[in-house]
């Protein structure tokens, strides 16, 4: 069974164009497989959190808990993925990727890049990226964690490249999720003014942080949820120094 598709959107830095590219870090699914008397068992995704800290440098990292359930009487070992997608330029992200299975780490293999088609908000765009790999354990009606962690650059966008840029893929799921959290935090160093975020789920946005939350989260068609800002180190009008006056 496929788990929730969660992918979050950031960039790097582009030899081309002032403004960088979009990539994101794929949330993980997790597939049973077929054990030595053809059984094949039935797994659920509970409920799934992200929490990304904004970082000097324009860079942010994603922290990412997954809560599954097997609801078969048997045994299951799984297959865990968790992608790693560069839209429109072929970069190798995924080297700090840390992945934990009900709080013990685990071996990762690593599949080689693959270049793919997708349409993403309307367009046909060529993404970039691999899919890292992992066998797991489930015990019979037992439920298990997998935490990921990464760190990774934002996007650089905006006239002046002034704006910033990060945003989670919440693809469709097979099921209800009893919660989907997703929290951003920051302060004034990363973050001058916020600009936008979506969809419309009932944003809190503060000075140090931004927090939706889905109770509960039916199953439906798949959401890209942005947050864009001015970044930290502006002036305020008027003033005659301290800051770069808005340039970058």
């Amino acid at each position: 069974m496929t788990s929730l598709l969660l992918s979050l959107a950031v960039g790097f830095q582009s030899k081309e164009a002032p403004e960088t590219a979009l990539a994101h870090t794929g949330s993980p699914w997790v597939v049973a497989l077929s054990d030595e008397e053809d059984r094949k068992g039935e797994l659920k995704t509970e409920w799934h959190t992200v929490t990304m800290t904004l970082l000097k440098g324009d860079r942010v990292k994603v922290d990412c808990v997954t809560l599954y359930r097997n609801q078969s009487n048997f045994p299951v070992t799984a297959e865990v993925s968790v992608p790693v997608w560069i839209k429109g330029w072929a970069g190798d992200y995924g080297k700090n990727l840390s992945v934990k299975w009900a709080d013990e780490p685990v071996e990762l293999n690593q599949e080689a890049l693959e270049q793919v088609m997708t349409r993403f908000e309307g367009t046909m765009v060529r993404q970039t990226g691999r899919v890292h790999k992992a066998m797991v354990e489930f015990r019979p009606k037992a439920q298990r964690s997998l935490k990921t962690s990464m760190t990774l650059p934002v996007q650089v966008t905006g006239l002046d490249g002034v704006e910033r840029q990060v945003g989670y893929l919440l693809g469709s799921q097979p099921n209800q999720l009893s919660t989907f959290q997703l929290s951003i935090k920051y302060g004034t160093e990363q973050v001058f003014r916020v600009i936008s975020q979506s969809p419309k789920w009932g944003w809190q946005v503060g000075p140090k942080g931004a927090f939706v939350k889905q109770e509960p989260l039916k199953p439906g068609k798949a959401q890209f949820a942005k947050f864009r800002w001015y970044k930290g180190g502006f002036s305020p009008i008027g003033s005659t120094g301290g800051g770069d006056g808005g340039r970058s």
